[in-house]
């Protein structure tokens, strides 16, 4: 049975588990298909995309506009009415002449919120200082502590080079036309991965299967997903290769040299204890894996309250005399967070769906 896309309006996104070269690009183009990578198009070449996404993701010239780019980048609901994203009303746009704000296209930094489960930091009584009050008239007040927390602002360092969840690389595809290039209306390729909100039934499973890792021979009834798919998602043995599997993970666009995922290059493969040849694709390919992180803020710096510390230094009233006093410390030192407190894991807030893949 073909999987007909003709009640998928243009400018559905797609995505896409399968590996990509040029002729890739251009097969899945004459079928109907582009991908999300941010490309300058002609108005009059793809008329049908272009009323149904305008200049969302910018305009480069009065006659063009840009395809959606998503390469690097996770996908996020227009927030609206919701206030999930408190920062909408900031959003930018990728490219120029595109959508900003609360509305479809506008695009968003990363940022890292204090920890829900605060971070712990240790710190020695013996690096503070020692106190000594003489009841006589020698020494006025030899220190004291804050009257309320003490506290300062980091200066900015440390943490990972990006806050993100735990992901896997995909492509993203856009439908850029109801009829493909044998002028027949456009199908959706296998190895396309879409979201499933359901239990799934027989229209489902006859030509989709879920996205679990499994181990599957590449002859028979999953001969067309493994020449699409290859070994890219791990290789068991000649002939046996494993689904994509994308459970517990977030997808995100492949970089592609982007840089706007600034650990591409370390990305890791699905299977990394395998031998060579049977782990999957590393790096800047697609189904690597990546771990979270958590970066330092964008917009503000962290601030750190510490109670019952010195506030000031205080000196004996008697010239030459010495005495034991509260020290605080002028100028600046710098201390790392121990490794105790904090989330489980670094994570934008997300809901549950399972994922499919079409394989024939």
């Amino acid at each position: 049975m073909a999987i007909g896309a003709e009640f998928v309006p243009v400018g559905t996104i797609i995505v896409y588990a399968g590996e990509i070269n040029c002729q890739g690009k251009e097969d899945l183009k004459k079928a109907g298909w582009l991908v999300c990578d941010g490309s300058e198009v002609s108005i009059q070449e793809y008329k049908e995309l272009y009323d149904s996404i305008k200049w969302n993701f910018g305009q480069p010239f009065i006659d063009k506009f840009n395809l959606p780019d998503f390469r690097g980048l996770f996908l996020r609901g227009v927030s609206e009415k919701s206030s999930l994203d408190p920062d909408a009303a900031s959003r930018t746009y990728l490219y120029r002449g595109g959508n900003t704000e609360n509305r479809v296209g506008s695009y968003q930094e990363y940022a890292t919120a204090s920890p829900k489960n605060p971070f712990h930091a240790t710190i020695s009584k013996s690096n503070i200082g020692s106190a000594r009050v003489d009841a006589g008239a020698c020494v006025d007040s030899s220190g004291r502590h804050g009257s309320a927390d003490a506290g300062g602002y980091t200066d900015g360092t440390g943490g990972d080079l990006e806050t993100r969840p735990v992901n896997k690389y995909v492509y993203y595809l856009i439908k850029h036309s109801s009829l493909d290039n044998f002028n027949e209306r456009v199908q959706v390729p296998v190895g396309a991965v879409i979201p499933f909100a359901g239990n799934p039934n027989g229209s489902v499973t006859q030509n989709w299967i879920l996205c679990d890792g499994s181990e599957l021979s590449n002859v028979g009834e999953f001969k067309d997903l493994f020449n699409t798919i290859n070994y890219a998602h791990g290789k068991v043995d000649n002939g046996v290769f494993n689904l994509p599997d994308y459970r517990g993970y977030f997808l995100r666009g492949i970089d592609e040299g982007k840089s706007r995922d600034p650990e591409a290059s370390d990305r890791t493969s699905p299977f990394p204890d395998r031998p060579d040849g049977q782990r999957g694709n590393n790096g800047d390919n697609v189904g690597s894996v990546q771990g979270s992180a958590t970066g330092y803020p964008v917009s503000g710096d962290f601030f750190t309250k510490i109670p019952g510390l010195p506030d000031q230094e205080q000196t004996p009233a008697i010239t030459g005399a010495i005495r034991t006093v509260y020290r605080w410390n002028s100028g600046i030192e710098s201390a790392d967070v121990t490794q105790s407190g904090g989330d489980s894991e670094s994570r934008p807030v997300n809901i549950y769906v399972d994922w499919y893949i079409r394989f024939r």
